[in-house]
């Protein structure tokens, strides 16, 4: 059975309201060992070196880093803190 564009958008519209439409879940690629360890050791030192929570994430061949404030004024202190200047 051939369908236009237009009806299959239209099916697609009317399963995803209803919540019927196939979610797969995000595959993750496992860690090696030695990234888990370099995660939690790059964590703990921007943490210290911070002085907040930071979260680690391996990306490629590299970590990405995720900074978590409590408020405006502690994301700022630390931006101070590095010697950056702070926005007007």
């Amino acid at each position: 059975m051939a369908c236009s564009v237009r009806e299959l958008e239209s099916r697609a519209r009317r399963a995803d309201e209803s919540g019927q439409a196939a979610r797969t879940p995000a595959r993750r690629a496992a860690v090696h060992p030695d990234q888990q360890a370099a995660v939690e050791q790059l964590s703990d030192a921007f943490g210290s070196a911070f002085g907040t929570d930071v979260k680690v994430v391996p990306s490629g061949g590299g970590y990405r880093l995720q900074l978590a404030f409590e408020s405006l004024e502690e994301a700022l202190e630390l931006v101070r803190r590095l010697g950056a200047a702070t926005p007007a």
